[in-house]
């Protein structure tokens, strides 16, 4: 039986320069890869409000990262006569100077949803000693 003569098959890493149309020389995909969307992290934050009613604000909430702030659901209840003014941060520039609502009553909650949130405050004022609640934060944020 006679043998073939074997033909000159070049390596897949090196080919011929009139094979460009077979092997191409780009390393990138064929189909082009859609870029990663970013992880939106969320957390639920929640705490008591306990301070005096004497018109001075309190911080119960900061956010450190200025260049990043998250959105926010807000919720406040009052477990108290006082008037609670409630206050936020929107800029990063350390003052809440936002007023947000006002809860009058006993057992009155308001809530509400920023697009951005720094801090938080709640200024207490009125009948009562003692002005005591509760706050829920669910934040946003991408992560980093």
């Amino acid at each position: 039986m006679k043998q073939r003569a074997r033909p000159n098959l070049c390596p897949a890493s090196s080919p011929p320069e009139s094979c460009s149309c077979i092997y191409p020389r780009n390393k990138e995909p064929f189909f082009p890869v859609p870029p990663s969307q970013p992880e939106v992290i969320t957390d639920e934050i929640s705490g008591t409000i306990q301070q005096p009613s004497d018109g001075r604000p309190v911080q119960y909430w900061r956010w450190l990262d200025r260049e990043n702030l998250p959105a926010a659901s807000l919720t406040i209840t009052s477990q108290c006569l006082s008037v609670m003014d409630v206050y936020v941060d929107t800029t990063g520039n350390g003052q809440s100077d936002m007023l947000v609502f006002t809860i009058s009553q006993y057992g009155q909650s308001r809530s509400a949803t920023l697009p951005c949130i720094a801090a938080l405050e709640i200024v207490c004022s009125g009948h009562t000693e003692l002005c005591s609640g509760r706050y829920g934060l669910s934040i946003h944020y991408i992560k980093r």
